[in-house]
């Protein structure tokens, strides 16, 4: 018997009859499943792995997938209900909104330390400008060996990101910006990355920890069973969503008034914004629910080897709008392709403040609150106490004649009464305040202070001791004055680098296959692959993660430049100030220095010229050294002592590279060949500018050098001749050298041709082993064979 049937019954009488004989009649197209539990067929046209699937998926089934997630999200909710209201009261706390107490007594102050308020502030102030710097967040970096390849992708993603970031997602900036403002405060905010079908683009998006919910076992989105997204859509935004295809077409009454809805934080937020309920029912929104959860979805289920449901529940993100209880959407929840795993996607980057104990992060209210607390009591305190003791007060005597009863007396004014001194000293009591006390100041500072250590919330960020000391004294103050903001910024590089991975994946999925994405850029037009994506190349922040702030990274460029001035043969000097400007944030830092492998060859005159304008020159190996020499000294010796004091290490640097090759010149032509090998020392950083010689070469060069050495001595002091008795001994010296070079030489060229000789022998000796062995591998087999036949031979002479 088949197990469904799809029968049309019309208004006039007739019969089907099913594969076991069963004859049915009627008047309606009817469905009849004859065995539910089997798995169901999906409908043509759905197998496109990112279709909405409510659209094909009974109405009773989806019915019931709301109804079981609605009660889900319902306890969730509950779980967390005391997490809400310690939430709301550390909102309280930063002293945002309004308290509602009466106090000790009515006038009593309201203040509340700003404690809170100024360790939450600067914490955004700081990380902002490491997590997005102007030029975007992103940076690629090649896994393995940086090929040519590897490093073409890398750039071109590096940029098609931070385009993206800059331009593509304008609002990237201000949910990051929003972000690090809550994220002292809360503990834990998400990131939402997700490809929105509206716009037809990446979309970013801050997600509170009140909107995202979880259940109360779960200790990552990963691991958790299930977690939903909050969202409100304006009805036109609502059915902007259904018209594009990203939920289906159903009918949905007009959105209720969600204020008794909003939870206890949601509550507080509104009256620190000043916020009141509007009844106008343009300005209500629908409440959606994006559930990620796992579900045996009937028509969709898993299936064995064997054709039959595993019972396994898959990966779903299923869209319910809460009021009405209907399903919007169901997709799959795992990447296309990965049909064997099946492995879910989270959307939610997890940013977290201090780790917590759980799911959620500790922020500043959990932290410091109590002491935030304790600092706004004592202030209250203080200003109550001051209050008091300006406005006293106590009782009067009913008896004593002042006429018109109450009578307010202004500062410096005297008022007539019928009564007597005495009489008056009688008809008063007054209480006695004490005024504000010095050990409550007291303790009201060094509850300030421990908060404010706690949060790094010193302007230096310099620890506990002077920072007058040299540069790299000040690098391991202030490390050591922000190990708590420089473990937070590690966890927001860290939860940065998923996000970018996320957009990266994202990318891949979005982005034209096998032809270039153009996208424009100011004054030029740039363009992507789709490959450069494909989890080649790591995408990471920008930002250090061991460097917290610009002040740090400055000192750190400082303790390098005077590192250079103690040992400045040890360093790339263009390679230090170039990192120096980059760490001042200085906008195109190559104007300001030029790359010295860039300068062009100038004569002495030029070269002069260019030093008064403050241009950088360079000598050339081929030039006429000692003409430019020349002509810089007799052009410096003319110029004002002010003048020469301004110039003189320009000058005397360019003049060290003339007689550096002026140098080399005159032992080339002392020894009659050029040498070997010609170093630049301009060369970009990373390219070797030295080549290291073979022992006998550089011997050889070493000993020429010599000679060379002591003939341009000679010619340095004036190349004055030898006394008569001197000449004889320097012909001796000058032979003997001679000799001993050419002996020299020979020794060489026996060693090169003995080495030869060594290296023939070995590749003959090692062909003859070759060929023996050859030999007797091959008489061994021919033995093998002649055994094996006359086993097999019989005794009529015929073979087995």
């Amino acid at each position: 018997m088949a197990d469904m049937a799809e029968i049309d019954l019309n208004d006039e009488p007739q019969s089907i009859v099913l594969d076991d004989g069963t004859v049915v009649t009627g008047g309606d197209v009817i469905v009849v499943d004859f065995d539910p539990t089997a798995a169901r067929i999906p409908h043509v046209g759905y197998d496109d792995h990112y279709a909405n699937l409510a659209d094909v998926v009974e109405e009773n089934d989806l019915s019931r997938i709301a109804d079981d997630l609605l009660q889900a999200i319902e306890q969730d909710k509950e779980s967390r209900k005391d997490w809400e209201s310690r939430y709301a009261k550390g909102i309280r706390l930063t002293g945002i909104t309004d308290d509602p107490s009466d106090g000790p007594f009515p006038g009593a102050s309201r203040a509340v330390h700003p404690m809170l308020m100024e360790a939450g502030v600067q914490f955004q102030a700081r990380a902002i400008a490491e997590a997005f710097p102007p030029e975007g967040p992103v940076k690629g970096k090649v896994m393995g060996d940086p090929t040519e390849d590897l490093v073409e992708r890398r750039d071109r993603g590096t940029d098609y990101m931070n385009y993206q970031y800059l331009e593509e997602m304008p609002e990237a900036f201000w949910e990051m910006d929003q972000l690090l403002y809550r994220l002292p405060f809360e503990g834990s905010c998400f990131k939402k990355s997700w490809v929105d079908p509206v716009k037809g683009r990446i979309c970013q998006a801050l997600v509170t920890a009140e909107d995202l919910i979880v259940p109360y076992t779960a200790s990552s989105l990963m691991a958790s069973p299930r977690h939903a997204h909050r969202i409100r859509y304006y009805p036109n935004d609502m059915r902007k969503a259904m018209a594009s295809g990203m939920y289906r077409k159903v009918d949905l009454a007009d959105p209720s008034d969600m204020d008794e809805d909003k939870t206890e934080v949601e509550q507080e937020i509104d009256k620190s914004e000043g916020r009141s309920p509007n009844d106008m029912r343009t300005d209500r929104q629908y409440e959606v629910l994006e559930v990620y959860c796992e579900l045996d979805l009937p028509g969709f289920e898993d299936v064995g080897e064997d054709g039959q449901p595993t019972g396994i529940e898959l990966p779903y993100c299923v869209t319910v709008e809460k009021e009405s209880q209907k399903v919007l959407a169901v997709r799959r929840n795992w990447k296309a392709g990965d049909d064997a795993q099946k492995t879910k996607c989270v959307y939610f980057q997890h940013y977290k403040f201090l780790p917590g104990f759980g799911f959620y992060g500790h922020g500043l209210l959990h932290t410091i609150g109590g002491l935030s607390e304790a600092a706004t009591g004592s202030l209250r305190a203080l200003l109550d106490a001051a209050q008091l003791a300006n406005l006293r007060g106590g009782f009067k005597s009913k008896d004593v004649k002042i006429p018109g009863g109450d009578t307010q007396v202004a500062p410096g004014e005297w008022k007539d009464v019928e009564s007597t001194g005495d009489d008056l000293n009688k008809a008063f009591h007054e209480f006695r305040y004490s005024e504000p006390s010095r050990t409550l100041f007291e303790l009201l500072g060094f509850l300030v202070e421990a908060g404010q250590r706690f949060a790094s919330t010193t302007e230096s960020m310099v620890g506990d001791a002077a920072n007058t000391g040299p540069v790299g004294t000040t690098v391991a103050l202030i490390e050591q004055g922000s190990k708590v903001f420089s473990a937070i910024h590690k966890r927001i590089h860290a939860a940065q680098a998923h996000e970018f991975k996320l957009i990266a994946e994202l990318n891949y999925q979005i982005l034209p296959e096998g032809q270039p994405y153009p996208y424009h850029i100011a004054d030029a037009e740039k363009h992507v692959i789709r490959d450069d994506f494909d989890g080649r190349i790591d995408w990471v922040p920008v930002s250090d993660p061991n460097i917290i702030s610009s002040t740090q990274r400055i000192a750190q460029q400082q303790a390098v430049l005077q590192l250079i001035k103690e040992a400045p043969e040890l360093y790339d000097k263009y390679e230090a100030h170039k990192r120096m400007l980059e760490a001042l944030r200085i906008e195109d830092p190559d104007r300001l220095l030029p790359d010295p492998t860039k300068r062009q060859r100038l004569d002495p005159v030029t070269e002069n010229m260019a030093l008064l304008h403050g241009k950088p020159v360079r000598a050339f190996p081929d030039q006429n050294h000692a003409a430019h020499i020349e002509v810089h000294m007799t052009w410096f010796a003319s110029l004002p002592k002010e003048g020469q004091k301004m110039l003189e290490n320009q000058l005397y640097a360019h003049l060290a590279e003339h007689y550096a090759y002026m140098y080399r010149q005159q032992l080339e032509m002392a020894i009659g060949a050029p040498l070997p090998f010609m170093p630049d020392f301009h060369a970009p950083k990373g390219e070797d500018i030295m080549q290291e010689l073979p022992p006998h070469l550089e011997s050889a060069v070493a000993v020429a050098a010599a000679k060379a050495s002591k003939m341009i001595a000679a010619q340095a002091q004036g190349q004055q001749k030898p006394p008569p008795e001197q000449l004889e001994t320097m012909a001796d010296i000058k032979r003997k050298d001679m000799e001993s070079a050419a002996e020299q030489q020979r020794k060489d060229a026996e060693f090169a041709r003995e080495q030869e000789r060594k290296d023939v022998e070995l590749v003959a000796d090692t062909r003859r082993k070759t060929v023996a062995d050859a030999l007797q591998e091959g008489e061994r087999q021919i033995r093998e064979a002649q055994r094996s036949a006359a086993d097999m031979m019989r005794p009529d002479g015929t073979y087995q």
